[in-house]
């Protein structure tokens, strides 16, 4: 049987990295002093899909979604903890008033039809 092959191994991940062609496509950023002496961690950066991106999220959130699109916003790389927090809460209030709304509007075409 063979050695198994771990991606936190660095060097043993360049050499995979480097051997498949299909992972030529993919960017790789040298993460500098992480490692002693000067070995650097090959670490690949991935394209974050549209649905993730700061642009995505929003519209979900606000105009698709609503509160059900908050585990995109966590799941977001691009969003700060803080941010995350006040979209959050903003989103909850947004909700609230929605609904507020929503329920106001039903009373009055009830009373309406009456």
């Amino acid at each position: 049987m063979g050695s198994v092959w771990r991606f936190s191994d660095p060097v043993k991940y360049f050499l995979l990295a480097t051997a498949d062609a299909s992972l030529e496509s993919h960017q790789f950023k040298m993460a500098q002093g992480r490692t002693p002496r000067g070995i650097c961690e090959m670490v690949k950066e991935e394209k974050v899909k549209w649905y993730l991106r700061p642009l995505g999220v929003l519209l979900l959130l606000f105009f698709v979604l609503g509160p059900f699109g908050l585990p995109l916003l966590y799941k977001s790389p691009r969003f700060s903890r803080r941010l995350k927090i006040v979209l959050t809460v903003v989103v909850i209030f947004y909700t609230t008033y929605l609904i507020i709304g929503s329920v106001q509007i039903a009373r009055e075409l009830y009373i309406q039809l009456k």
